[in-house]
């Protein structure tokens, strides 16, 4: 600092020296002397080693100075002002720079100090900054956050409110009453109702009028449970949606609900399951396989179910295979190439082959269809199996050649024509059998007119039918004349071929000569109507004259007509002795006889055998008939001759006549045939006239036969026990077995009443295996309670239906073989009219029988043909004399003699008696005195029932 002020001052006064010199110097210049150079300058320079005016403009102030116009007095003085003034400058500036100095020293102590507490209020000042700082930032940042926050919530208050207002969802904030406190505008839409509208309403008997479904509702609103229900829910119109609805419960217990209108859903999936069916209708359950293949590889994505049984592949082979799996190998460099070429998205590809499970190569025609299948590129194909249609092509070429070919050489008459009548062609046949050329017949009316002359106006309505028809049609059979003159009978068809190309339609007819047929149709006709052996009508042909008699019976009152329905009698024997060539001959000649009994318009016919019907009609009284009727079997006491040889015959004739309100035919019929049957019971070679009692008759038989069947199947049938006894010492030998239905409505029904229908109708062969059946096990179970029984028999009856059964014997070793009985302790019991039908086959079956120590009785003996012969070749044991015999017996009596008679024959003949029918004590008396071995009848018991029966035996047996 020092030097510092030392140095100023020493320039100072170099400066006022300097000044000295400029002044000396410009008055030396004025005086004209020179200066080299300033002396202050180079002594500064020299002193301080300086060069502080080099290179400066310090020359320059001399040369300006030198060009003051001053004089060199006025100068010097100047310059010594100067100086002075510069010299008191120094040292002013000397002792100022010594105070500023010290000022300074002081200020920089204070600075230090200054600098040190502005240091430290510096950096408390910068500290609070920062912290003033950062909590500014901070409290920046929380503004922001809140505005943030602010603005997310009032977006999101915003959005909510957005939301809530057009969420598709039916919003409610409600209380436990359920009372709404705010719904929103979903709500409005879907129910109608806003919250100002639902103030002080019972919304719940709005929305749900039904008391049980509302009540459903309000305790699934109060549960809250978070799960969803449907409703039938009523809308402010009246109308009824179904709604589906869960609840939330808050904290307060309040509860939101969240509603749907879900009828729209309902139908959505009403048609997505209509969807779902049309997919398996038009893909699944198409008649045509489909397939989709990824068009990249190739591969099957997915068939269906015609295409996996079209093609006998499995659904999974199809998806591990690609479509070059189903070709010919050598098709699938044509299916590449096809695939560069053919990128369209519906694609006909036309026809391929395709290559079966099985091996078999068959022609599809394929269409495809561009689609994306699972996020893949792929095509939809459906092929058409064309192999059958391609070969009904070909075929279809085939045929029509062959029709060409037909036509011409057809063997039946065949036309072409046209709407218009023209005649397009006509074939071979058809000149051969009529002998027209195409020349001769061009046209249809030509053909009419030649064929059917005047009938030809009958004629043409069917054929102008024809242009019309969409099928082929039969027209029938008509009569047409041919070139010669001579009448056919032609059965035409025509069918329709399109049309021409000019639009004409054209149709083919042909036709088949059918006149032999015809004929032999009327010969049919009338042996349809007549019987072949007599020409007489048939049953046919009565039926309709019948039919149109009581046709005008009901038209007519008073009308009267008659059936007489004849039958020959014992005209069996004429076939049987002398065979059916000298029969029929003998019928010929009857219809002979009964055609000229009667003239027309009376009708005889012949219904077949040895029946013959003749129906008398227009009759003025029923005597009429009487006359006919007598006439006729008068006729018959003449003989016949056939071949030289003489017949005499009789024929039985029933009287049936309309006098009957609403008879048919086969009524009228039936009742001749009732009195034909009741002439022939009185005697034959009569006739006899129709009583309604004939028919209920009839129907009783029926109602028997019906009950009979019903009465097997239901075992109704049951045996009585009738015991015989020895007549010397009037011990019990045993029992015969009679039969008795008991009928569930009619009580006990006697034999009498159901044995004939039954052996007419054959049901006595089930009915005697039954009885059969309950005696043998009856007296087995006799036995097994009772001692000393071996002796006591059970007699059964066979029928003759029972002895021609094949069965018979099998039948009784069943039966024997079941029950336990002995052979010994049977006997079998028939008419001697059964064993005379064929002896040769009855004395097998009862020499078989007696194989069996079974005994056999011949019933009814000497009411029959009472031969000697068959007692000596059949194997009989017992003969028992008939009731008749034994009821007419007295001391005079013929019948004592015939009973006399058999009991001699039968002794003599080793064979034991049996009498039936004792029913007084003179009867029995005379039967022991007859030496008759056994007896029974109602002097002795009556049938018994098993209980009865039982109480008999053991009263027998133990006098109890």
């Amino acid at each position: 600092m020092k030097k510092n002020s030392a140095l100023v001052l020493i320039i100072c006064l170099l400066i006022a020296s300097e000044v000295g010199l400029i002044g000396n110097y410009q008055a030396d210049r004025a005086l004209g002397m020179g200066y080299s150079g300033s002396t202050s300058v180079a002594i500064i320079e020299s002193v301080y080693g300086l060069e502080l005016f080099k290179n400066q403009n310090y020359p320059q102030l001399y040369q300006n100075c030198g060009n003051l116009p001053l004089s060199c007095g006025r100068v010097n003085q100047i310059c010594g002002v100067i100086a002075a003034l510069l010299l008191l400058t120094g040292v002013v500036f000397i002792v100022w720079r010594q105070l500023t100095a010290q000022t300074l020293s002081r200020l920089r102590s204070i600075e230090a100090q200054l600098r040190e507490t502005q240091s430290r209020y510096r950096a408390i000042a910068e500290r609070q900054e920062e912290i003033v700082k950062q909590r500014t930032q901070e409290l920046e940042r929380e503004i922001t956050r809140r505005e943030a926050n602010e603005n997310i919530l009032k977006q999101q208050n915003e959005l909510f409110q957005t939301v809530v207002n057009n969420i598709p969802v039916m919003l409610s904030f409600y209380d436990e009453r359920p009372q709404f406190h705010w719904v929103n505008e979903e709500w409005n839409k879907v129910l109608g109702w806003t919250v100002e509208e639902m103030k002080g309403k019972n919304m719940m008997l709005e929305f749900y009028p039904d008391e049980e479904i509302r009540q459903s509702a309000i305790n699934f609103m109060q549960s809250a449970d978070s799960s969803w229900k449907e409703f039938q829910t009523r809308i402010k119109d009246g109308s009824t949606i179904t709604t589906s609805w869960a609840n939330v419960r808050l904290s307060d217990g309040k509860v939101i609900g969240i509603g749907q209108d879900v009828s729209e859903r309902e139908k959505m999936q009403s048609a997505l399951k209509a969807s779902e069916a049309k997919y398996k209708l038009l893909f699944e359950s198409n008649p045509h396989p489909l397939w989709v293949y990824e068009l990249e590889t190739g591969e099957f994505l997915e068939v269906n179910e015609s295409a996996i049984y079209h093609y006998g592949y499995s659904r999974e082979q199809f998806l591990e295979m690609t479509i070059y799996d189903i070709r010919p190998p050598e098709d699938r460099e044509k299916l590449q190439e096809h695939f560069k070429n053919n990128l369209e998205a519906l694609n006909n590809a036309g026809i391929w082959r395709h290559r079966k499970a099985n091996g078999e190569t068959i022609e599809v025609e394929i269409i495809s269809h561009q689609i994306m299948f699972a996020g893949k590129n792929a095509r939809l194909v459906l092929a058409h199996d064309v192999t059958a249609s391609r070969k009904a092509q070909q075929a279809l070429r085939e045929s029509e050649e062959r029709f060409r070919l037909a036509m011409t050489n057809a063997p039946l008459p065949i036309i072409l024509h046209a709407e218009d009548g023209e005649i397009l062609q006509i074939n071979e046949v058809w000149t051969e059998l009529t002998g027209y050329t195409h020349q001769e017949i061009p046209t249809v009316e030509l053909w009419t007119e030649k064929a059917y002359g005047e009938r030809k106006i009958l004629v043409q309505p069917v054929i102008d039918r024809l242009y019309e028809l969409d099928e082929k049609v039969y027209e029938g059979v008509f009569p047409v004349t041919i070139k010669s003159g001579e009448r056919r009978f032609w059965d035409f068809s025509s069918a329709p071929l399109g049309r021409l190309p000019d639009g004409r339609r054209l149709v083919m007819s042909m036709a088949l000569d059918v006149t032999a047929q015809k004929l032999a149709e009327e010969r049919l006709r009338y042996d349809a109507f007549h019987d072949t052996l007599t020409a007489l009508p048939n049953r046919l042909f009565l039926m309709n004259r019948v039919e149109k008699c009581l046709e005008r019976t009901r038209r007519e009152n008073a009308y009267l007509f008659a059936i007489l329905f004849i039958d020959l009698d014992r005209f069996k024997i004429v076939n049987d002795s002398l065979g059916h060539f000298v029969g029929d001959q003998l019928l010929l000649a009857i219809a002979i006889r009964l055609r000229e009994s009667v003239k027309p318009p009376h009708t005889v016919a012949r219904l077949g055998g040895d029946e013959f019907i003749i129906l008398l009609e227009n009759l003025p009284a029923p005597l009429s008939a009487l006359t006919v009727a007598g006439r006729i079997c008068d006729s018959f006491q003449e003989c016949f001759t056939i071949d030289g040889q003489q017949f005499f015959i009789s024929a039985s004739i029933g009287i049936a006549f309309n006098s009957v309100d609403n008879l048919q035919p086969v009524d009228i019929l039936r009742n001749a045939d009732l009195a034909m049957y009741h002439a022939k019971e009185n005697g034959k070679g009569r006739y006899a006239i129709f009583d309604p009692v004939m028919h209920r008759r009839a129907n009783q038989l029926l109602e028997i036969e019906t009950d009979l069947r019903r009465a097997l199947e239901n075992e109704e049938f049951i045996v009585y026990y009738q015991p015989i006894v020895s007549l010397a010492d009037g011990k019990l030998v045993g029992f015969e077995a009679l039969a008795r239905w008991l009928h569930p409505s009619r009580g006990l029904i006697s034999p009498a009443d159901f044995i004939p229908v039954a052996e007419e109708t054959g049901l006595i062969v089930p009915l005697g295996k039954s009885l059969l059946s309950q005696a043998c096990r009856q007296l087995k179970s006799w036995q097994e309670r009772y001692n000393f029984l071996d002796k006591i028999k059970i007699t059964v009856n066979l029928s003759g239906r029972q002895l021609q059964h094949q069965d018979l014997i099998e039948q009784i070793d069943l039966i024997l073989g079941e029950t336990g009985l002995d052979g010994s302790c049977l006997n079998l019991e028939m008419t001697e009219s059964i064993l005379m039908k064929n002896t040769d086959m009855t004395s097998e079956i009862l020499s078989q029988i007696r194989e069996r120590r079974i005994s056999i009785s011949i019933d009814d003996f000497g009411t029959g043909y009472s031969s000697l012969s068959y007692l000596h070749r059949l194997p009989v044991d017992i003969l028992k004399i008939d009731r008749s015999f034994v009821a007419g017996m007295s001391d005079l009596g013929e019948n004592l003699e015939i009973v006399e008679a058999i009991i001699t024959l039968a002794h003599h003949l080793g064979v034991s008696v049996v009498a039936e029918g004792i029913e007084t004590e003179q009867h029995l008396q005379r039967l022991k005195a007859l030496n008759c071995e056994f007896g029974q009848g109602y002097v002795i018991a009556r049938p018994l029932d098993p209980e009865s029966a039982e109480s008999y035996l053991r009263y027998e047996l133990e006098g109890v």
